[in-house]
């Protein structure tokens, strides 16, 4: 997930994360996984997911999370 620089850090991607948990959870799934770069590790963490792997691409590290839904 991205965001316009112009507008980080004013929790609009808290805000969208949250809706797509939601959505997800209605829909049965019971945890949510994520690919992050290295810049947008700390803001899933923040979200409270956590690290399941982390792998080298040819991008940069790449971490695998998850979160357990309500």
């Amino acid at each position: 997930m991205f965001v316009h620089p112009r507008v980080a850090r004013r929790g609009i991607g808290r805000l969208l994360m949250r809706h797509v948990e939601a959505l997800a959870a209605i829909d049965g799934y019971d945890h949510m996984e994520t690919g992050a770069s290295i810049t947008g590790h700390d803001f899933y963490r923040r979200l409270g997911y956590i690290d399941v792997r982390s792998t080298e691409t040819e991008f940069g590290l790449n971490y695998i999370l998850r979160r357990s839904l309500p």
